[in-house]
């Protein structure tokens, strides 16, 4: 299940209930291993580390998605103490963060202090080189594209195959017909506002009763 907005919430929600529930008892989280991570868009700064902390093997990115890293970013404001204790932790988080860059993505400390002076873009193919991910899903993409093609073929060219089997085989007078009832179903009006399986549903119902040989 991918971590989307909605899952984030769910968890947090479950979270904050068994706290409600007991605030004693301790909550376990299980993450089952292997973990895929699978770059859809962008994967900028802690998004980047979290896909390179996939399993080996395991990590992935369309062809149009982007990845970067760069040092923590952060901004201070106060008296010189209060400036001064904020800067320290940040030097201590860039400091964790270039361990755990280091130790997924297969660089030395040094290398990634170097690269994330500034922030540093990846292509898919230069984000292999460098160790965030391990594969470019591109048959992948070529096949849903094909399905997503199919299935608007399916919604907006299979009443079209109807109405052309009914002229040709069974005369003008039920093609008459059916666009009465076609235009009784709002057709038009369907395409633009209904769901996919009513439409489905529709044309199915219109298909079956062709075949079974229904007369109007």
């Amino acid at each position: 299940m991918s971590l989307v907005p909605s899952v984030t919430e769910l968890i947090l929600a479950e979270f904050l209930y068994l706290q409600y529930e007991d605030e004693q008892k301790p909550i376990y989280l299980y993450v089952k291993p292997p973990i895929f991570t699978l770059c859809v868009g962008n994967a900028w700064g802690k998004a980047a580390l979290l896909l390179a902390a996939g399993a080996t093997g395991n990590r992935s990115a369309l062809p149009s998605s982007t990845k970067m890293i760069r040092q923590p970013i952060a901004r201070f404001q106060g008296q010189a103490t209060d400036v001064d204790l904020a800067r320290k932790e940040v030097k201590n988080v860039k400091t964790e963060l270039v361990k755990l860059y280091a130790k997924h993505m297969g660089k030395s400390t040094e290398q990634i202090e170097e690269d994330i002076r500034r922030p540093k873009y990846f292509s898919p193919s230069e984000a292999v080189e460098y160790g965030i991910i391990d594969k470019i899903l591109i048959l992948e993409v070529v096949i849903c594209s094909v399905l997503i093609f199919l299935h608007f073929c399916a919604i907006f060219f299979f009443p079209i195959f109807i109405i052309c089997r009914y002229c040709t085989m069974k005369g003008a007078a039920k093609t008459v017909v059916l666009f009465l009832t076609l235009k009784r179903l709002n057709l038009s009006e369907h395409r633009r506002t209904c769901t996919c399986d009513s439409l489905y549903s529709h044309t199915s119902l219109l298909y079956s009763s062709y075949f079974r040989g229904y007369r109007f």
